[in-house]
């Protein structure tokens, strides 16, 4: 294959890479989660959220607070079985989520339970392994505790009512079961990009002394 052939193919291969990379970057996941209260109560809280980055789920995550609530970019939940604070909220609703593991996750299952370093007796999303909450923005909206546990009705007459969370679920499986590939970050792809650059002016080089001590043909 002659040197511009090989630069070309070269420049195709990372350029493929990196759109590979920041299409998978940029592919947003949404989950359906739920939070339940202990029996007798029936009171439920069915919800659907969905962030901006799903490689955020693929490593050791924390946040929190109102600039993170810019990885959500939809937010919606219906409280039932409560009485007088039952409803649906947006995300107007609320002022931030916050999410925390010491892991990455399988997003080919449901998040809850899955496995949790030095804490072989239960999974995420069960007791106080990781973290995830509502901060309201509005007197009716949900409360998001410690523990996975969500307050409805908080300082209402008819009462608090407090829900776990038991099911956090992509919608549609974002990767294969058992599969969590790790993200390409920001500067790996510039040091592909200027790998690729480096390979192209090399090959080049080599090209150009090539044609120089080349004899002409006859």
């Amino acid at each position: 294959m002659s040197a511009v052939r090989c630069t070309v193919a070269a420049l195709l291969a990372a350029a493929s890479l990196l759109v590979a990379a920041a299409a998978q970057a940029a592919t947003p996941v949404t989950f359906n989660f739920t939070f339940e209260a202990l029996p007798p109560s029936t009171a439920k809280v069915v919800g659907q959220i969905t962030f901006n980055d799903r490689t955020i789920f693929f490593r050791p995550v924390r946040f929190s607070g109102e600039e993170s609530y810019e990885n959500v970019t939809a937010l919606s939940m219906t409280v039932t079985g409560t009485g007088a604070n039952d409803g649906t909220f947006e995300r107007s609703d609320f002022r931030s989520v916050y999410f925390e593991s010491r892991h990455g996750f399988d997003l080919g299952h449901d998040l809850v339970g899955q496995y949790v370093p030095l804490s072989p007796v239960s999974g995420w999303g069960i007791g106080c392994n990781g973290e995830f909450g509502f901060d309201p923005a509005t007197a009716r909206a949900p409360l998001g505790g410690s523990c996975n546990w969500l307050t409805v009705g908080l300082g209402s007459a008819e009462g608090d009512v407090m829900m776990r969370l038991t099911s956090m679920r992509p919608v549609v499986s974002a990767v294969p079961p058992g599969a969590t590939p790790a993200p390409v970050p920001a500067d790996g792809r510039w040091a592909l990009l200027a790998l690729a650059l480096l390979l192209g002016l090399g090959a080049l080089r080599h090209a150009g002394s090539y044609a120089s001590f080349r004899r002409p043909s006859k």
